[in-house]
């Protein structure tokens, strides 16, 4: 993903009450996501991304997966 013009960082966040894991990748800018999105480059992280569930037994429907806008301050 660093490959992908505009990558900018991935943070990991972990709620221990609940055990939920939650993963940004954030981008300079929409024009840069929106190539990401478009990539080969994103095709061949994906394919990794879906092995890793399976491996895990989780079904890539029960994820939730979203844009957002994040601000920094």
């Amino acid at each position: 993903m660093k490959a992908s013009p505009g990558f900018f960082r991935v943070t990991r966040q972990v709620c221990k009450a609940e055990w939920a894991y939650e993963l940004s990748f954030v981008w300079d800018s929409k024009e840069n996501y929106g190539a990401w999105k478009e990539s080969d480059l994103q095709k061949e992280v994906h394919a990794i991304y879906q092995s890793a569930l399976e491996d895990c037994g989780i079904k890539e429907a029960d994820v939730y997966a979203g844009a957002r806008v994040v601000d920094d301050f």
